[in-house]
């Protein structure tokens, strides 16, 4: 993977990160604030002509990468620049849809979603979290899909749902609360394929995060019918399927927030280099080194654990390595951000503006003790495995 990584660092340092306020440009239409340019488009084409192009291995996957450690080094390459990931085609949701599909989707599903996911031509999203309901316990979902004959109704409200908005996403997957009396599966949660195209969905609206206008949006499903055939994997069984679709989506976003994290300390060396202070650079300054030092100890710390985790899952399985998962997801977060606060720190006014990497940064690091599980969640899990292993003597 030594070589494959070199070329992503190629690729982000010469043309990625030299264009990264020209990759995206505001946009004149409300429902769709930013667009990606026709540079963005060429990227695209370039990743995938240097095969560069849906990095990830899981289950059959095309991608260079044919274990979730191989995976590891490619990942933090390109999480160096926001955009990178998307650009390779090699980022959440689509890849964990992409993932869930080659694990449960029909031939027929698969014909029809699954190769223009992989080519690119489309995007997808996945609708779980809801505005009404503490969504960090997954139970709590109450998105109805009701069963009537051949069709199923769903009807619901989701948000924060990534790409949602986007105007290439043709595909949600919806995990609801299927009612079908008399079926085993009666009241239990399923994953249903819905076309973003069928009537009764909407965009209610765009989310900020810290204000920045992301690729966020609220969907709301108003008697949206499709057929029973889009169920995707065993009735009732949506949030087993979900939860095994999230440890693999914490892992790997965590192998990019290191890249972040590794960015994020470039920055402030080089920031640190180029400016003086009170007659001397700011490299020199003790507290600026330590900023440094302590970064590089963090980092080295994540990876360790990153890697330790990308291991067990590769022996054992991901549901084997949730409890590892569950630690890397509350470190490596929580970890970035302190990371990028000193880089913020040193790099002064220049590290608050959209000049810098550095508050999209922030943003982004932040906002993940919250997606995916919040901190206090996976903590939770954690504490119940380390009790669980040890017997009470009282």
């Amino acid at each position: 993977m030594t070589s494959i990584a070199g070329k992503i660092r190629a690729f982000v340092d010469t043309r990625v990160i030299p264009h990264e306020h020209a990759l995206v440009q505001p946009s004149a239409d409300p429902a769709q604030p930013y667009r990606e340019t026709e540079l963005f488009e060429g990227l695209r084409a370039e990743a995938r002509a240097l095969g560069l192009w849906v990095l990830q291995h899981e289950n059959g996957g095309a991608g260079p990468a044919r274990s979730h450690a191989d995976f590891f080094p490619l990942a933090v390459e390109t999480g160096r620049s926001r955009l990178a990931p998307l650009l390779m085609n090699s980022t959440g949701p689509d890849s964990g849809n992409m993932d869930l599909l080659r694990s449960y989707g029909t031939p027929a599903q698969q014909g029809a979603w699954l190769g223009p996911l992989e080519s690119g031509d489309i995007r997808s999203c996945f609708a779980m979290t809801e505005p009404a309901v503490a969504s960090s316990d997954a139970r709590n979902i109450t998105a109805e899909i009701v069963q009537e004959g051949d069709s199923l109704r769903i009807t619901g409200r989701k948000w924060w749902i990534t790409q949602a908005a986007h105007p290439d996403c043709r595909i949600a997957l919806v995990v609801g609360r299927l009612r079908a009396p008399g079926e085993t599966y009666d009241g239990r949660h399923t994953i249903v394929l819905m076309p973003l195209d069928t009537p009764g969905v909407r965009v209610e609206r765009r989310l900020t995060v810290f204000g920045y206008l992301e690729d966020h949006a609220e969907l709301v499903l108003d008697d949206v019918v499709v057929p029973i055939e889009n169920i995707l994997g065993p009735p009732g069984e949506g949030l087993t399927i979900a939860q095994e679709r999230l440890i693999g989506a914490r892992l790997h976003h965590c192998m990019r927030m290191v890249g972040v994290a590794e960015r994020a300390l470039e920055v402030m060396v080089e920031r640190s280099r180029s400016r003086t202070a009170f007659g001397s650079r700011l490299d020199g300054y003790d507290t600026v080194r330590d900023a440094v030092a302590e970064s590089r100890i963090d980092i080295e710390t994540m990876r360790s654990l990153v890697a330790r985790a990308a291991e067990l899952a590769d022996a054992e399985g991901l549901p084997a390595a949730s409890t590892l998962v569950s630690m890397v997801k509350v470190l490596v977060p929580r970890t970035t951000v302190q990371v990028v606060d000193r880089a913020i720190q040193v790099c002064g006014g220049g590290g608050v503006s959209d000049d810098l990497p550095l508050a999209t940064f922030f943003t982004h690091a932040r906002t993940l003790r919250i997606a995916d599980g919040p901190d206090d969640v996976h903590k939770m899990v954690i504490a119940r495995a380390e009790m669980g292993r040890r017997p009470s003597r009282v």
